[in-house]
């Protein structure tokens, strides 16, 4: 706090989507959800025909547009579609996101911690941590009772990963939780899984 130029804030992007959305929205934007971009095409005179789907009604349409941005990553659309140069490397292995609820107030200090991204490390767990690594990381996303616990693996040999067919009621990712936290007392619910892939992909100019 001494070295900040603001006041601190922990803001998730769950929380922090929507406050900006309204925002944009009073201002003139239009946003659209549920809407697919399929292919953009660059046009004489600079600009861009985009071909969006509705993932509702699956209709198809085109909107030409003075600006594309692509803030997906290294799997963006907008920048393969325009041919954008990537520096690829092999996968660094698979990683899961688990949401989950716990009420773990009792353990973090009345709640005056600054820091709310912990990497989490059982040295003398009994789990067989293979599947889920050794060392997770528990993202804050309210105090003290909604948390991200991210999950990473080395690669495997073969087309499933680590994480392939886990449900928010598999016992085992239960089971691994209640270790992590340490407190069986402590009741966990888990909301959601979303597997993915470490990547490393690095583009080599960011703008045209």
């Amino acid at each position: 706090m001494i070295a900040s130029p603001c006041e601190w804030v922990d803001l998730p992007q769950s929380y922090m989507e929507p406050i900006l959305v309204k925002y944009v929205t009073g201002y003139g934007f239009q946003v659209r959800f549920s809407t697919e971009l399929v292919g953009v095409k660059r046009e004489a005179g600079g600009r861009f025909l985009c071909t969006l789907r509705d993932d509702i009604t699956r209709a198809e349409y085109q909107v030409r547009a003075k600006y594309v941005f692509g803030a997906d990553g290294g799997r963006s659309k907008v920048a393969r579609d325009l041919d954008f140069p990537f520096t690829e490397s092999p996968s660094l292995g698979r990683a899961i996101n688990v949401l989950l609820r716990a009420d773990l107030d009792h353990l973090m200090a009345s709640g005056v911690r600054q820091a709310q991204l912990h990497t989490v490390v059982q040295a003398n767990s009994q789990t067989k941590l293979g599947r889920f690594g050794g060392a997770p990381i528990m993202r804050l996303i309210r105090p003290w009772t909604q948390w991200l616990l991210v999950c990473m693996a080395p690669p495997v040999a073969g087309p499933k990963g680590p994480f392939d067919g886990l449900t928010p009621q598999s016992p085992e990712l239960l089971d691994y939780v209640r270790e992590l936290i340490g407190d069986d007392s402590v009741h966990v619910d888990i909301e959601r899984v979303d597997p993915w892939v470490l990547r490393d992909v690095v583009a080599e100019r960011c703008s045209s």
